[in-house]
């Protein structure tokens, strides 16, 4: 599958821009000169992902959160998906489901139906 828009938040003015990709499908972006933060809308459902130093003045609620070598404290998520296995944050992820995959884990979203998490294990919060 090829992407039909590719955004470069570097290239976007910083502060925060919001798209409206599809009908059902929006995203929001923070760019920031420490940091960036995009929020996805699918139907209702989001997941965010960011860069950098993230520092929010309230947090932001999500369904799932793709973290990287860092998971924010300003990011409240359902649900974690990442490709570390030991995760640094780990032990901070508290109750939160993370899910892991050394590739490529995936959330297929199915607005106002299904949303289902493939290729992933879950791992166990020390």
């Amino acid at each position: 599958m090829q992407a039909a828009q590719l955004l470069t938040i570097a290239d976007l003015p910083q502060g925060l821009t919001h798209l409206q990709l599809l009908d059902a499908v929006e995203v929001d972006l923070l760019h920031t000169n420490a940091a960036a933060l995009a929020v996805l809308d699918v139907g209702g459902w989001h997941a965010a992902a960011s860069a950098g130093k993230l520092i929010l003045a309230d947090p932001v609620a999500v369904d799932l959160y793709c973290a990287g070598g860092s998971c924010p404290e300003a990011i409240q998520a359902k649900a974690i998906l990442c490709n570390q296995q030991t995760p640094k944050w780990l032990s901070k992820a508290g109750d939160t489901p993370v899910y892991y995959d050394a590739e490529t884990p995936t959330a297929v979203v199915r607005p106002g139906k299904s949303v289902v998490y493939e290729e992933v294990q879950p791992l166990a919060v020390q």
